[in-house]
């Protein structure tokens, strides 16, 4: 099924007189189907000069991790809860639709664009925020944190937020990740 696609890609390369690097399918003799990466370049003549590298197990592991990124997609994206990923001095990084449909913004988009300060945006108790920033350094997660809110409305709501600190391999806080 490959067959045009490398040949097209080669001929190109030689015409060009550059080398040329592919990803593609073969079956092998016992009809398994395997991926392999291959690098070479033309010697003149019509003759070629490489090497082909078995990809199989890279690549399937790369579909693997495809389709679980696609499903954990799925649920922050369709979730009936708003969700939301912030940095500790107030910026939105990530919000789900569920969290834009409550404060009344078009989009996810368009609620990280316009809340660029969550804690004078956002909480009607300015200080409100510096206490859930005080509550996460001490802890490092929390439960039903409650809080009056102003949508983009205007309308004022009460939220509870649940939420934890997602770390780097070094200790380091890279954001705040909760519902």
């Amino acid at each position: 099924e490959d067959r045009e696609m490398v040949w097209a890609g080669i001929s190109e390369a030689l015409s060009q007189g550059r080398s040329y690097t592919l990803e593609y399918r073969i079956t092998r003799a016992d009809g398994a189907v395997r991926w392999v990466w291959e690098r070479g370049r033309g010697l003149g003549q019509g003759q070629l000069q490489g090497f082909i590298q078995d990809i199989t197990e890279r690549h399937e592991r790369e579909k693997k991790l495809a389709e679980t990124e696609k499903r954990y997609r799925s649920i922050f994206e369709n979730a009936t809860e708003g969700i939301f990923q912030t940095t500790p001095d107030g910026h939105y990084l990530e919000v789900n639709n569920a969290l834009a449909r409550i404060y009344v913004y078009d989009s996810p988009a368009q609620m990280i664009a316009n809340l660029q300060d969550i804690g004078q945006q956002l909480y009607l108790d300015r200080a409100r925020r510096d206490e859930f920033v005080r509550l996460m350094r001490e802890h490092r997660e929390m439960v039903n944190f409650e809080s009056e809110v102003q949508r983009r409305d205007g309308t004022i709501i009460w939220i509870s937020e649940n939420a934890h600190e997602v770390r780097d391999d070094h200790g380091e806080l890279l954001y705040y990740e909760g519902t």
